[in-house]
């Protein structure tokens, strides 16, 4: 008897462990999807949502970065708008009809109207200048140039005009003023011009973009690890390549530029001429003013 209760009770255990495994076997259809190799369609889509899934992403940390506005800074801005609308000349230079067209130095600056094509003795121009106004303007400088294509600019007349202090408060003048040239002072004609000078204000707006990363410990000393630890993005730094040689600045004239000074002012050296030309960014006209002063 003692040997049949012992049987039946290795039996119990024994039934009770074919039916737990009876549970974990899946009973009934397979899905579709069972031992398939999936479509091209299926993986198109797949990589579609995990597309979508990382912009999620990306945009979730992106919003860590906050904008705080700061307070709006004005700023005012004076232009002084010259507009040379005709001149009257005595003498046309040149074999044919004059091209001329001005140059206006407003303190270190030199502006250039269009060009007047044929315009001879009795050239207009449409086109106004704006200067924006850094220091006080109190003498405005113009030089009235014949176009040349072959020989150059000539320069045909010249004046110095002085900004009284009504222009600076917000008056326009309009005037005509006499022109210097080699027919002698005041009598080489007379210019046209406009000036009037206005205030401008700008608002200037200041963003400050500030991370909104977890704030660690004081005194942490945050390396590549306590940093992935942390949260905070760590980037790896490319390492520093040495700079490209530099290469020489291109000059800003031509031989062509100093042969035609040359011609003009015979009695400067090259290097004088060059080293006026630099100074002056390669501008002829401003060249050859510096130049006149000199002599």
């Amino acid at each position: 008897m003692a040997t049949a209760a012992n049987e039946q009770s290795d039996q119990v255990p024994k039934d009770s462990n074919d039916n737990g495994r009876r549970n974990q076997v899946m009973v009934g259809d397979l899905p579709n999807t069972f031992l398939r190799v999936p479509t091209t369609e299926e993986i198109q889509d797949q990589m579609v949502k995990d597309s979508e899934l990382a912009r999620r992403i990306a945009q979730e940390e992106m919003s860590g970065y906050r904008q705080v506005r700061q307070p709006t800074r004005v700023v005012y801005t004076d232009r002084l708008f010259i507009s040379v609308v005709e001149a009257r000349l005595n003498k046309n230079y040149g074999m044919t009809r004059m091209d001329p067209f001005c140059c206006i130095r407003v303190n270190h600056t030199v502006y250039e109207t269009e060009t007047c094509h044929n315009g001879a003795k009795n050239p207009t121009w449409s086109r106004p200048i704006s200067v924006m106004v850094s220091e006080p303007v109190d003498t405005v400088y113009l030089e009235i140039y014949d176009e040349g294509t072959i020989s150059g600019n000539t320069k045909v007349a010249w004046t110095k005009i002085t900004l009284p202090d009504s222009v600076k408060n917000g008056d326009t003048l309009d005037d005509w003023w006499p022109l210097s040239g080699g027919l002698g002072d005041e009598k080489e004609g007379k210019v046209h011009i406009i000036f009037s000078q206005k205030k401008y204000q700008q608002q200037l707006p200041a963003y400050n973009v500030t991370p909104n990363f977890p704030q660690l410990p004081p005194g942490t000393v945050t390396t590549t690890t306590t940093a992935a630890a942390a949260g905070l993005p760590v980037q790896q730094q490319p390492p520093v390549q040495p700079p490209p040689p530099s290469q020489p600045p291109a000059p800003i004239y031509t031989e062509e530029d100093i042969k035609q000074i040359k011609d003009l002012f015979p009695s400067n050296d090259e290097e004088v001429i060059k080293t006026v030309l630099e100074a002056s960014r390669g501008n002829k006209n401003a060249a050859i003013d510096i130049l006149l002063n000199m002599q």
